[in-house]
């Protein structure tokens, strides 16, 4: 149902041969109670929530409504959910959900803001980045790990554009609001310049001072 998609959300990222890979599968309570330090280095910093949990589990349930409500309203189909979509030797990430709404294929992001009003929290410039990236990649990805408990790629295949771009923005209150995004080309190489922009400030050298010579 509606509460596993929401409740099984990117819980650890692990690095291999230099890609990212998203591991998800906690429950929302699980990740809330999660000791500091319990996977090191990838949720060392996580504050624990033990004392808190009644609090932020009626949090959480709030945009599970609000899931639901979409869910209701528009009957989405064929749905696959934290697909790894990747381009290979430029990005790696994972989308939501991919399937089929109103007989159209559609690509779909979960938003949550705290803000109660529909006009706030919308930031269309980086979603539309976002997406793009998505829609673009060339191949999705499947991982496993080996008999050395190392992960490594399982199958490759091809992933096929959605013909919608969406963003499901579910707001603090229990409500959401559906925007279509664009994520055509013009986003998509906007999205390639300032990854090419990010990789280049990345290996930019330090500048040196100089320092007069004594005579």
């Amino acid at each position: 149902g509606t509460t596993n998609i929401v409740n099984h959300r990117t819980a650890t990222n692990t690095v291999s041969g230099g890609e990212y890979t998203l591991f998800s599968g906690s429950t929302a309570a699980q990740t809330l109670t999660l000791p500091t330090g319990q996977q090191a280095g990838t949720l060392k910093d996580t504050p624990s929530f033990a004392n808190q949990v009644d609090e932020k589990v009626a949090e959480a349930n709030r945009y599970v409504d609000g899931l639901e409500r979409f869910w209701n309203d528009w009957s989405p189909s064929e749905f696959q959910s934290e697909d790894v979509v990747r381009q290979p030797g430029s990005y790696i990430g994972t989308r939501d959900l991919f399937g089929r709404l109103r007989g159209e294929t559609c690509l779909l992001d979960l938003k949550t803001t705290a803000q109660q009003e529909a006009s706030k929290g919308i930031y269309g410039p980086e979603w539309s980045l976002q997406l793009a990236a998505y829609n673009h990649a060339t191949e999705i990805v499947t991982y496993k790990r080996d008999a050395k408990g190392k992960v490594v790629v399982d199958d490759v295949s091809d992933n096929r554009p959605a013909e919608h771009c969406r963003i499901v923005h579910l707001r603090g209150d229990g409500q959401y609001t559906l925007f279509d995004v664009d994520a055509g080309p013009d986003q998509y190489d906007a999205f390639l310049q300032l990854l090419h922009l990010h990789l280049w400030r990345k290996g930019c050298a330090a500048p040196k001072p100089l320092h007069r010579e004594e005579s």
